[in-house]
C-alpha cells in the first residue's frame, strides 16, 4: 500500500487489466512511481520475469488530460521497447526503474541546494542545457564534448568547494557515459520543476 500522505494526492483516472493512468502532482510523481515499484516488486517476491513500465507526462494543470495521456502513452511505449523492460520515461529519457532511487535523491538534493541558494538556478539550467543538447543529437557523447570547456570555465567561475568538484568530476571528462547524461539530464529538469516559484 502507498503511503498515505502520497496516496491522498493520486488521482486514478483510468485502470483496468494490467494498465494504470494516475494523476498526481508533478513534485511528487516519481516518488509515487518508486512506491508503486517497491510495492509490486515485494508482491511478487522480487520474481525477475515480472516487469512494469511507466510513462510519466509533466503537464500544465490548464491542458486538457487527454493530450497528456496520449504522451504517457507514447513515454510508456518507450519504456517497454527497452531490452531489459523495468524501466520508466520521463522527459524524453528512458531509464531503469533501479534508477529512481538515485534520481529522487539527487533532485532532491539540488532542489534544496537551489532553494537555500548553494547554487544558482542558471548554473544548473546551463548544465541541463548541455545534456538536453547533446542528448537531442545523433551522437550524444561526440556533442557533449563540445560543451566541456564551456562547463569547465563556468564551475570555476561560478561554484567551489564540494560543489565544483562533484560536477567537475561528473561532466569535465573523457569518458563520460551517456546513461549518466541521461540520468542527470532528469535529475536536473526535476530539480528545476520542483524547485520553481508558483506564480
Amino acid at each position: 500500500m502507498m503511503k498515505k500522505n502520497i496516496n491522498d494526492k493520486v488521482y486514478i483516472n483510468y485502470s483496468g487489466g494490467d494498465d494504470l493512468v494516475l494523476i498526481a502532482p508533478a513534485s511528487e510523481i516519481l516518488s509515487i512511481n518508486k512506491d508503486i515499484c517497491d510495492e509490486l516488486k515485494n508482491y511478487v517476491s522480487d520474481n525477475k520475469d515480472i516487469h512494469i513500465s511507466s510513462g510519466v507526462e509533466i503537464f500544465n494543470s490548464k491542458s486538457p488530460i487527454r493530450y497528456a495521456v496520449l504522451q504517457a502513452e507514447r513515454y510508456l511505449e518507450a519504456s517497454k521497447a527497452k531490452e531489459e523492460k523495468n524501466s520508466f520515461t520521463i522527459f524524453d529519457v528512458t531509464l531503469n526503474n533501479s534508477e529512481l532511487d538515485f534520481v529522487i535523491k539527487e533532485s532532491e538534493d539540488y532542489k534544496a541546494k537551489l532553494e537555500e541558494g548553494q547554487i544558482s538556478r542558471s548554473i544548473v539550467y546551463k548544465i541541463y542545457d548541455c545534456l538536453a543538447r547533446a542528448l537531442e543529437s545523433n551522437n550524444p557523447i561526440y556533442e557533449f564534448m563540445k560543451f566541456i570547456p564551456h562547463l569547465s570555465y563556468s564551475f570555476e567561475r561560478n561554484l567551489k568547494g564540494v560543489e565544483k568538484d562533484k560536477l567537475k568530476k561528473l561532466f569535465v571528462r573523457r569518458d563520460v557515459e551517456i546513461e549518466s547524461l541521461k540520468k542527470y539530464k532528469v535529475i536536473f529538469e526535476y530539480a528545476l520543476l520542483k524547485s520553481r516559484k508558483e506564480k
